[in-house]
């Protein structure tokens, strides 16, 4: 089996000092909290939700979207290519 890197923090551990402490920050809409895209097949921008990842031990900290399957289906739509 090979060896597996963990890079995402929503596993519960910090890929930076490997640490536990690992919180979900809830953050105000006015300060943060989303994400504004303009996707091809729309004229206006379109928020979607984030969520903040913070390591207590070294302050590491991710953002990842907050997706439904109609956001997806959105960003697939409107994205301009699929990275493979």
């Amino acid at each position: 089996m090979p060896h597996m890197t963990v890079t995402d923090m929503r596993q519960g551990q910090c890929p930076g000092c490997g640490s536990g402490e690992i919180h979900d920050v809830e953050r105000h809409p006015q300060q943060g909290g989303s994400l504004l895209l303009r996707l091809r097949h729309r004229m206006t921008l379109q928020r979607f939700a984030t969520r903040l990842l913070v390591c207590l031990e070294c302050g590491r900290f991710q953002e990842h979207l907050e997706l439904d399957e109609k956001d997806r289906g959105e960003i697939a739509k409107g994205s301009v290519r699929r990275l493979s």
